[in-house]
């Protein structure tokens, strides 16, 4: 009982307190972040499944492909990889046309990187939709301050304390929720780029594998 009172008083309440004084803009700023972050565990765990334990086993394949013992063999670990996807295909067993097997590969590539980049161009216009969402709640924030000043009742004073409340608070607000989606952000873009420029080299690879033309 006392554990929860403890918990009550050192963040239940503050919260509540911080989300009555920031108004509904805050809210939104809060549903903002929740729906950043998820998609932003998306894309990780999406990256993850490509990438799996590493390029070990689909290097090994290519290797094989290149000695004439390629055996299709199920990378689990690696299946949602564009790379290994490929190396399922049926049209590797047998020589190709190099025009031939870009026209098979290069939409392959091309879908890989629409799919990962458009949630990364979602999480981008959500972490800097956040500070404008700040700066809505400053507007608001001031709008109520200057309405309660050019008043003369005496209980605008409660008015003007809470109108400069909203405004610092939801500045405050954007500001430190868009700072982690940004960083994390750049932090997935570059794994992205790193993952389909190690892909295209892959896919060279094996080109120089099938294509003798």
């Amino acid at each position: 009982m006392r554990r929860r009172s403890l918990i009550e008083q050192t963040f239940i309440r503050p919260v509540a307190d911080l989300f009555r004084e920031g108004g509904w803009v805050l809210y939104l700023i809060a549903a903002t972040s929740v729906i950043a972050w998820t998609l932003i565990l998306r894309e990780w765990l999406a990256l993850r499944d490509r990438i799996g334990q590493g390029w070990s086993r689909i290097e090994k394949s290519i290797e094989q492909l290149g000695n004439g013992n390629f055996q299709h063999d199920p990378l689990e670990k690696e299946q949602e990889n564009v790379v290994a996807q490929v190396l399922q295909q049926d049209f590797i067993l047998c020589p190709q046309s190099r025009e031939s097997f870009e026209a098979q590969v290069t939409p392959l590539l091309q879908s890989e990187s629409l799919l990962l980049e458009s949630t990364l161009r979602t999480i981008a216009v959500l972490a800097g939709a956040m500070p404008l969402l700040g700066l809505l709640g400053t507007v608001l924030g001031m709008m109520h301050t200057f309405g309660a000043l050019t008043s003369r009742q005496a209980t605008d004073i409660d008015a003007l304390a809470g109108g400069i409340s909203q405004a610092l608070i939801t500045t405050q607000a954007g500001l430190v929720v868009s700072v982690p989606v940004l960083l994390m952000h750049g932090y997935l873009r570059s794994r992205i780029y790193r993952y389909l420029d190690a892909a295209s080299v892959m896919m060279k690879k094996i080109e120089a594998i099938l294509c003798q033309d």
